[in-house]
Parts: C-alpha cells; structure tokens; sequence
C-alpha cells in the first residue's frame, strides 16, 4: 500500500460550535439595536433564525454525543450577512463573511496523508512535507509522531473510520522512505 490516511479528532469543535452561536445571538443583537425602526416582517426572520439557531444546537450536540460530525453554522452567518447589507453598516457583511469562512476552514476534516512522495499534513494552508525533510515518522500505539529534522515534531492521537492501519506494515514503509 504506498498511501496511508489518517483521521486526527478535532477536539475544539464543540468551542468552535459555541462560539459560532454566540456571534449568531449577537448579530441578531447588533441588528435589533441598530436598527430599531424596521418592518415587522425583519422580526420575524430574526425569531426564525435564533430558533433555527436553537434547533440546529440541540442537533449538533446529539451528533457529538453520537461521534458523527457537527454540523456547520457557515449558512447562518452567510444569512445574517445578507440582513447586514439591508443596514448603513456594511462592515457587518465583511466580517460576517470573513467568521463564515474560519469557521469553515476550523472544522474542517483533518487528515494527515502518507505517500510515497512525503506527508500532507493538514495546516491552512496544507503543508507538504518531504521525505528529505522528516527525521523520523513512525506510528505506535495510535499515536503518529513526526520528527523533522529542524527540530519541530507533530504528534497526534489518531482515529480509525474505515481500515485499521498495521503499524509494523506502515513503519516498515516510512523506515524504507527515510533511508
């Protein structure tokens, strides 16, 4: 087998969930006290999405409880962004698309790649490590350890989804890449 995948647990989801949802609650904060002369119709959007809100939280902490992965709140915030362009304050927009699109890139998957050409390690942006550039890389325990030769070492807990790596099988691998 010349690529090996494997899964490391984003542990700072279920921050990264309550955060999203405090800068939910205080946009639709920001937009009741900043613009308290809009229709009727407005409020009702803003119940509907702090419910929506509410909803997809309950959900979301069924799906940790259960180990599938969380949902995303990237929707709601491209949503409310919309509402901001409907205001004088445009900076709203900006920022709202900007939090959408970290919170995007933080709850992604992370997946560390072994192949034959070297390691892709899931930094933003990716890093592609070559072999020429690692000390050491071995698998123990389900714990991966790479050690690079300018001294920075990663290590990770991983997490099995499908195939069960063989470690000595792997090893065996990375020993005859760093030769």
């Amino acid at each position: 087998m010349s690529n090996y995948q494997f899964i490391i647990p984003n542990k700072k989801l279920v921050t990264y969930q309550v955060f999203s949802y405090a800068i939910i609650l205080l946009n639709i904060a920001g937009l009741y006290l900043l613009n308290p002369q809009q229709e009727s119709w407005s409020w009702g959007i803003y119940l509907l999405l702090l419910l929506l809100s509410a909803f997809r939280a309950i959900g979301d902490y069924r799906a940790y409880k259960s180990k599938r992965s969380l949902k995303s709140n990237v929707l709601l915030l491209v949503i409310i962004a919309l509402f901001w362009s409907r205001t004088e304050y445009n900076m709203g927009i900006w920022i709202n698309l900007l939090l959408a699109g970290l919170y995007f890139i933080s709850t992604r998957k992370l997946t560390i790649v072994v192949s034959e050409d070297g390691v892709n390690y899931p930094a933003f942006p990716a890093k592609n490590i070559q072999w020429s550039e690692i000390s050491n890389l071995i698998l123990k325990d389900d714990i991966l350890t790479i050690d690079l030769k300018n001294n920075k070492i990663y290590q990770h807990q991983i997490e099995y989804t499908g195939n069960v790596v063989n470690e000595q099988e792997f090893n065996d691998f990375c020993r005859t890449r760093l030769v």
